[in-house]
């Protein structure tokens, strides 16, 4: 009788760690996937001071993947645990931005326009229902990553 009892609370207290240890998992996913772009982001911007040369940074929604390429040479690529909601600027990036630039000396972002002007971006990723936004902001591309 002992035996039933003390398995029947292990059996509740199992049912309410599991709801919370997913819950602990999508999070700590999102938070992930959030960070791994503000690196690739910074990534970028670093690469465009160390070669003076710029960046572009691509974003692909649908395969949730963002690649870093210069000169046409991809130099780093990487495929997020989670869903890239979007990609804007502003000012505004033209059509459905899918690409912005790092541009050289200071690494600070352009929009995709047809005449390149610096920009702020943000990327908003998603994981069951939890979001984050990378913001990059200014010509010096200071970073900021929020829990939405």
């Amino acid at each position: 009788m002992e035996l039933l009892v003390v398995l029947a609370i292990v059996g509740i207290l199992a049912g309410i760690g599991t709801a919370n240890y997913l819950k602990w998992i999508n999070t700590t996913r999102a938070d992930a996937a959030a960070a791994e772009v503000g690196r690739l982001l910074d990534r970028a911007s670093s690469r465009v001071r160390t070669t003076n040369k710029d960046v572009t940074v691509t974003v692909n929604t649908t395969a949730n993947t963002i690649d870093l390429s210069q000169g046409g040479v991809s130099f780093s690529k990487a495929t997020l645990d989670a869903t890239i909601s979007s990609l804007t600027c502003s000012p505004a990036c033209t059509g459905t931005a899918t690409a912005v630039t790092a541009q050289a000396p200071f690494g600070g972002f352009a929009n995709d326009a047809t005449t390149p002007v610096a920009a702020d971006i943000k990327i908003v990723i998603s994981r069951n229902g939890l979001s984050r936004s990378v913001y990059v902001l200014g010509p010096a591309a200071l970073l900021k990553v929020v829990r939405n």
